[in-house]
């Protein structure tokens, strides 16, 4: 008898991607979607409890689940489709992150990405994410897109993969990033994460268990925008004289800038992210609280962000921080300044690539990048560490594949 109910109610993660949609939808109600060839992406509908969904699910027998541009643009189209059908969008994330091998071609997709979760969420689609054995890079912080998350025990969570924490940060050990990035740990900083073992039934009840409630989310008004120190130290004009000829007041803290400055006659509020230096959980934190702080602001002056920065942190010690709720609570905050009718544009002044780019670049109106600027998916030694000696597609002409809207000058590509 009991092998018998073994059989019949497997571990959810055991399961090949189809059988995890099959087993989660109601019997003879599963409706598989066009299966594109160059995508891994899996979509269908059907009906949870006799409740419609629709379910997006990144294949992990497939190139580790690694999202790529053709993945980014089937789980943009499932967010539309849920969106105009007004139904309850789950995904279900088993996934290494951005497809490296894709190069930087990706980084457009995942941008075109961020911002339609950040629409559709703001449009009040339910969207929910169940997080399977893997779910880092990119895929993490599409899961922060979601209202919810499932975490499934004995599965891993991280927005820097193991792989390129280890190439990243000397100090960092296997056996600790093992314990860091379990899914048990993680779901504790998750105020609308919930844990389920891994087994196939009680996965199917506890996402049902979603649908049922109100499901909370993490508001950027709760940012405390009193935190941040908005008297830092003054930085002399010359400093910034390249991007604002005209002058203006502005300070500096730490690695973050802000102020304003005059463009073509026009006053612009001014935050930045400088310095040339990898992003950590504290910077993350005072940025998003400068902007909430600016959104406290009467009228609706325009936005210039300014990124120079090579990407998140991947130091052991910043990975034990919620990094992807941070940086999607920063990304959901800039995309509330450009709702209230603030034009924003994000200039990328030196460095940028990872999750800092895509969390503020699919927030943005404009993305400009300035002459000498180059952008990446991760640092080199990221990237030998994480794809060994497997090639990289070649560099495209980035604002046709959506990376920057404009430049001015030659761009180098990281």
């Amino acid at each position: 008898m009991v092998q018998s109910l073994t059989r019949a109610v497997p571990n959810f993660l055991d399961l090949p991607v189809s059988a995890r949609i099959g087993f989660l939808l109601d019997p003879d109600t599963v409706r598989w979607c066009d299966q594109a060839d160059d995508t891994s992406v899996i979509v269908a509908s059907g009906m949870l409890d006799r409740r419609p969904v629709i379910i997006a699910a990144t294949d992990p027998s497939h190139a580790a689940g690694s999202i790529g541009s053709a993945d980014a643009f089937r789980l943009i189209s499932a967010l539309a489709r849920a969106k105009t059908q007004r139904s309850t969008l789950v995904l279900l994330l088993d996934s290494a992150g951005a497809r490296l091998t894709d190069g930087v071609a990706v980084l457009g997709a995942f941008r075109r990405l961020q911002r339609v979760m950040l629409e559709t969420e703001d449009a009040g689609v339910r969207v929910l994410a169940v997080l399977g054995r893997h779910c880092f890079g990119g895929a993490s912080l599409v899961a922060f897109g979601a209202l919810a998350r499932l975490y499934i025990a004995g599965g891993q969570f991280g927005l820097s993969g193991p792989k390129a924490v280890l190439a990243l940060d000397p100090a960092a050990r296997p056996t600790d990033l093992l314990a860091l990035y379990a899914n048990e740990r993680r779901v504790l900083t998750d105020r609308s994460g919930t844990l389920s073992v891994d087994d196939a039934g009680t996965v199917r009840t506890a996402l049902a268990r979603c649908l049922d409630q109100p499901v909370p989310k993490y508001p950027p008004k709760a940012v405390d925008a009193a935190r941040f120190d908005l008297q830092g130290e003054r930085v002399d004009a010359c400093t910034f004289a390249r991007w604002f000829p005209k002058g203006g007041e502005l300070r500096a803290s730490g690695h973050l800038v802000e102020g304003t400055a005059p463009v073509t006659d026009t006053m612009h509020r001014v935050a930045g992210l400088v310095d040339g230096v990898p992003v950590t959980p504290a910077a993350c934190k005072r940025m998003t609280s400068l902007l909430a702080a600016i959104a406290l602001e009467p009228g609706v002056v325009p936005v210039i962000l300014l990124l120079d920065s090579p990407g998140q942190s991947a130091a052991s010690s910043d990975e034990a921080e919620p990094f992807s709720m941070l940086l999607a609570q920063l990304g959901a905050m800039l995309f509330r300044l450009r709702a209230s009718g603030r034009r924003v544009q994000l200039w990328i002044t030196g460095q940028a690539g990872g999750a800092v780019y895509v969390a503020l670049a699919g927030a943005a109106d404009t993305v400009v990048a300035w002459p000498g600027a180059s952008i990446g998916t991760l640092p080199r030694a990221a990237i030998v560490g994480v794809l060994g000696g497997r090639d990289v597609a070649a560099h495209p002409d980035l604002v046709a594949a959506g990376v920057i809207d404009r430049r001015a000058g030659r761009l180098a590509s990281a």
